[in-house]
């Protein structure tokens, strides 16, 4: 008797831990990374020409909580910044001082690539400052609509999105800056990444 309940017990954990499996493999098969960017400094600033800025921004790993299984990591893939400049003073922005790309390294979920950027702004105006994440789109993710941090910009042919956060920056005339001869408008000096828990 103490055979047969010892087999039966075996028999019903085995089942259940094929049902159970069963599960998680059908709860997570759809499991994808997610990739959002958020630029640190939300809204208007105002600085003088010539004066290092930093700029921080974040690109994260949502983890998506409506499914058992967890998030995948988000591989290697590429940022992209991007700096217009308001060139009839009306809010435009349809005069592009930069556009690169940059190496992002892999995310795992739940974590976040912290980018640092440190700009020069050598001559006066309003700009726009917005960044994307898998600019290049070799991750999969659950949303490519959430990729932007501006409202109204779709990148390699994504749809525009909600409003995150949107940096305006307005360069005010420095007495004690002169630009130098074949300065850039605007020159990246530096960037920085790390990779950090959420």
């Amino acid at each position: 008797m103490k055979r047969n309940t010892t087999f039966v017990l075996l028999l019903l954990m085995f089942s259940l831990f094929l049902n159970l499996s069963c599960t998680l493999t059908k709860e997570c098969k759809d499991a994808l990374a997610d990739l959002t960017t958020d630029v640190a400094i939300a809204g208007a600033t105002t600085i003088l020409t010539g004066i290092p800025f930093n700029v921080p921004n974040v690109i994260k790993n949502i983890i998506d909580v409506t499914k058992e299984c967890l998030t995948l990591a988000a591989g290697e893939s590429e940022s992209r910044l991007k700096i217009d400049y308001d060139l009839n003073s009306n809010s435009s922005y349809s005069e592009n001082k930069l556009n690169n790309n940059f190496a992002v390294p892999s995310i795992n979920a739940g974590e976040q690539a912290n980018e640092n950027y440190t700009f020069s702004f050598n001559t006066p105006g309003q700009y726009r400052l917005i960044t994307f994440a898998d600019d290049t789109e070799v991750v999969t993710e659950r949303d490519e609509n959430n990729n932007a941090s501006a409202p109204d910009i779709a990148s390699a042919g994504r749809m525009a999105e909600p409003v995150k956060q949107v940096l305006i920056i307005t360069v005010l005339p420095n007495p004690d800056y002169v630009k130098p001869v074949g300065a850039p408008d605007v020159e990246l000096i530096s960037r920085i990444v790390t990779v950090t828990p959420q």
